[in-house]
């Protein structure tokens, strides 16, 4: 235990033996935060990979319809 000036009532222990493991201990309590972040990145992965899907489909559109010739 580290002995300090001020002393906070209610602290909450983190553990702080590696930083992973304090990284660990300190998402577990903003565990909405991680939510928050993770959620919409996938979100985002999935809408930036449907975009070349639909540019495909748009292409495929132009490519198979044959032009009507103006004679």
């Amino acid at each position: 235990m580290t002995y300090s000036e001020f002393t906070v009532k209610d602290q909450i222990k983190t553990d702080t033996t590696s930083s992973l493991s304090w990284m660990m201990s300190h998402s577990k309590r903003h565990i909405w935060s991680v939510i928050g972040m993770i959620i919409p990145s996938f979100a985002n992965a999935a809408l930036a990979a449907w975009v070349p899907v639909l540019i495909g489909a748009a292409f495929d559109v132009f490519v198979s319809t044959q032009p009507k010739p103006d004679y």
